[in-house]
């Protein structure tokens, strides 16, 4: 069991190790974040081990770097924090409460640092209370569309309809505000070793058998 551990464990670390130091950063413009493994960007040449499925990502005519997530639509890469594995991501539109309305993270490799419930509601216009988040993209010229979280909902808007409960991808769990950008998080992933990492591996599995067999 501890040979069979070790060996697990040197071959996710030289697969990262590899990943780091053979696949080239690329960038949408010179002053733009690197975009490094496990991201890549499209139509760029690159060796396939660099191109983990669901990193990828596009540069618009503007040079902001986007990612499309399934189920999810795209979104601006607004930073990527490699040490903590995660990315935080605007709306194109700019109306990020309505992409919460319908989107599913099952069919990529990010994740939710962690879930709030808010729940969306139908306002008469012009309430005035201070402690709801007004979505402005989704409101008209009669009708507020507020959302909030749900504890409090029933207390400060009597004369609202409630529409739907979703549970928000969070950073950190906020007051009565709304998030207003959406923080993923993804696993380490290893890339494709190549014959030189699986030379490696099979040197150090052998050097540990023989010493602790």
């Amino acid at each position: 069991m501890a040979i069979r551990n070790f060996f697990v464990f040197v071959f996710l670390f030289l697969s990262i190790v590899h990943a780091q130091n053979n696949c080239p950063p690329s960038y949408c413009n010179n002053n733009s974040q690197a975009i490094r493994f496990p991201f890549w960007l499209q139509g760029r040449q690159l060796p396939s081990n660099c191109q983990p499925i669901g990193f990828n990502l596009s540069c618009n005519d503007q040079s902001k770097a986007i990612l499309n997530i399934p189920r999810a639509g795209d979104f601006y890469v607004s930073y990527i924090n490699y040490n903590l594995n995660r990315i935080t991501l605007s709306d194109p539109d700019n109306c990020l409460p309505r992409k919460f309305l319908s989107s599913n993270l099952s069919y990529s490799p990010f994740m939710a640092v962690s879930y709030q419930n808010y729940t969306y509601h139908s306002c008469p216009k012009g309430l005035g209370i201070n402690d709801i988040y007004i979505v402005h993209c989704l409101s008209n010229a009669t009708t507020d569309i507020s959302v909030i979280k749900n504890e409090v909902a029933a207390v400060i808007l009597p004369n609202c309809k409630k529409m739907v409960t979703v549970p928000i991808p969070v950073s950190y769990l906020y007051g009565y505000t709304f998030p207003v950008n959406l923080v993923l998080r993804w696993d380490d992933v290893p890339a494709t070793p190549t014959g030189k990492d699986l030379l490696l591996i099979c040197i150090s599995h052998t050097i540990y058998r023989d010493h602790y067999s």
